[in-house]
Parts: structure tokens; C-alpha cells; sequence
């Protein structure tokens, strides 16, 4: 599982980042996505 940080910028409303998550399936991506 590999675990990048794409964009991140500083925002009148806070901090935004987008990671992307990448491997194979059944690893819990979706899983760790929705924490």
C-alpha cells in the first residue's frame, strides 16, 4: 500500500489535502479512506 500527499494547500476555511491511496484490492483502502 502506498500513501501519497498529491496537493496540499492553505485555504481562507483551513488546511486541504487530497491523498491517494493505491494498492491492490481487498486491503482495506476503502476502509482507511472512510476514517
Amino acid at each position: 500500500m502506498l500513501l501519497t500527499n498529491d496537493f496540499c494547500s492553505k485555504t481562507e476555511k483551513g488546511a486541504t489535502s487530497i491523498i491517494s491511496i493505491v494498492g491492490k484490492g481487498g486491503i482495506g483502502k476503502m476502509t482507511l479512506a472512510n476514517m
